[in-house]
């Protein structure tokens, strides 16, 4: 397990690095300040970060923000000195993963780390299981509620696996997302791109209740999205059906073509950037987008 200790506190660092060598954790490294530590933790990549809340260049909770938002698997576990529980509980809202408040024993220090030493050990043995799977695939519905359509890519995406970098997951991500509103939108809930447009253009702040009033209508209420997922060592592929009456996309135009930038169809414009495919099937209410895996270079 490698482990970042960050503190700038010298004496609590030798300590710390010495304790956690002496207890048989001898991949560890440290910094004296948060954007030292952000520096190393790019660098080191750290299974697990040790890190005091109040340091100079940057604390521990804009520390931790960039960490979780690098990567969310990343332990973090935040030591707190006394009269900052205030800290605490905004690095728990941040999503640090536990807290030690000084000052703490060797002992709760070492159990804490054999703890999540088992959780990552966990993780390993996971990933080397994944490298040998050679296909999947998958279905799932989905209700009507745009609030929830983020949580959704983000799953889709995080079953891509390591098959993506962070740049092409970022990117399939938006790509998904505006598909998928698409689906719902403009095609379970029928709001015309006309409909849009009219309320945004009058007051954004309406359509949020548009949304609902339609999501209430019998007519639309029952409807769902169908998202099929299939994936190998060479492609991923994504076919999203919704239970919509359709459009016509032969004719969707770029709004490039627009002096206005016309709104018109700048969702699926933008997706297919997002793509090595998109195609639509049917009376367009069917669509599938597939992503390459490229193998990396060897040479």
């Amino acid at each position: 397990m490698k482990i970042l200790v960050i503190d700038d506190e010298k004496d609590v660092v030798k300590f710390l690095v010495k304790l956690l060598k002496i207890k048989g954790f001898k991949d560890v490294r440290f910094a004296e300040n948060g954007k030292e530590g952000l520096k190393k933790y790019y660098d080191y990549k750290p299974d697990l970060i040790l890190t005091d809340i109040n340091m100079p260049e940057m604390d521990g909770l804009e520390l931790l923000k960039n960490i979780k938002a690098e990567n969310p698997d990343t332990i973090v576990i935040i030591l707190s000195g006394i009269g900052s529980s205030e800290n605490v509980i905004k690095a728990l809202e941040l999503h640090a993963d536990n807290f030690l408040k000084k000052p703490f024993s060797s002992k709760q220090l070492v159990q804490l780390l054999l703890k999540y030493s088992e959780i990552i050990k966990d993780r390993v043995r996971h990933v080397n299981i994944e490298k040998r799977i050679i296909s999947s695939e998958y279905k799932i519905e989905f209700e009507n509620d745009i609030s929830k359509i983020g949580d959704l890519t983000n799953l889709l995406v995080r079953q891509c696996g390591n098959s993506l970098n962070c740049e092409e997951k970022h990117k399939i991500k938006l790509g998904l997302y505006e598909l998928i509103m698409n689906a719902v939108e403009h095609g379970n809930l029928g709001i015309s791109y006309e409909e849009k447009g009219q309320i945004l253009e009058d007051d954004g702040e309406n359509m949020v209740k548009f949304y609902k009033q339609r999501m209430s209508d019998p007519e639309h209420k029952q409807k769902k999205v169908y998202i099929k997922v299939y994936m190998d060592t060479e492609i991923l592929e994504w076919t999203i059906t919704d239970e919509g009456k359709g459009f016509d996309w032969n004719n969707i135009k770029s709004p490039l073509q627009n002096s206005k930038l016309d709104l018109h169809g700048r969702g699926i414009f933008l997706a297919g950037f997002q793509f090595d495919t998109m195609e639509y099937f049917g009376n367009g209410n069917i669509v599938q987008v597939t992503k390459k895996i490229l193998k990396p270079d060897t040479n």
